[in-house]
C-alpha cells in the first residue's frame, strides 16, 4: 500500500504534457484541477526514490543531547513515501530493525543508492561463463 500511495501522490502532482487518459488539458496537474488553484509543484521538487536507503539522526541528537564516542549517529531505514499528516517533505521511514514505519524529520536520503554495496559487477553469478 505504501508504494501505491506514493505513486498516487506523484501522479496527482505531475503535469499533463499533451493531455492524458483522464482528459486533463496540457500543462495542468490533477491536484490543480481538484483544488482550483495553480500549484508550485513542491511535491515534485521534494520527490524521493521509493525504497531508497535513508539515514535518520539518532533521537538523542535530535533532542540536543550528546551520545558516546563510537556509537553511530544515525540509523538506516527505507523511504516508504511521504507523510499525509505532516508537511509534504516529511518522509515515512521503515526501521530495518523493528519494521516499524514512522514519520521522520531529521533524515538524509540516498536517492541514487550510492551507499549500498554490491551490484552486477560484484556478483559472480551474473557473469557469463
Amino acid at each position: 500500500p505504501f508504494a501505491l500511495d506514493y505513486a498516487t501522490h506523484l501522479w496527482n502532482h505531475l503535469l499533463a504534457e499533451y493531455g492524458n487518459v483522464i482528459g486533463l488539458p496540457a500543462g495542468v496537474s490533477p491536484i490543480e484541477v481538484f483544488s482550483g488553484s495553480q500549484s508550485r509543484h513542491d511535491a515534485l521538487k521534494h520527490a524521493k526514490t521509493w525504497g531508497s536507503p535513508s539515514y535518520v539522526l539518532d533521537p538523542r541528537l535530535q533532542d540536543g543531547k550528546k551520545i558516546p564516542k563510537g556509537e553511530p549517529r544515525a540509523r538506516r531505514g527505507h523511504f516508504m513515501g511521504v507523510s499525509f499528516k505532516h508537511a509534504s517533505n516529511i518522509g515515512m521511514i521503515r526501521n530495518l530493525t523493528t519494521g516499524y514505519i514512522s514519520p521522520q524529520f531529521h533524515v538524509v536520503y540516498d536517492n541514487e543508492f550510492q551507499t549500498v554495496l554490491g551490484g552486477y559487477e560484484d556478483n559472480e553469478a551474473l557473469v557469463p561463463v
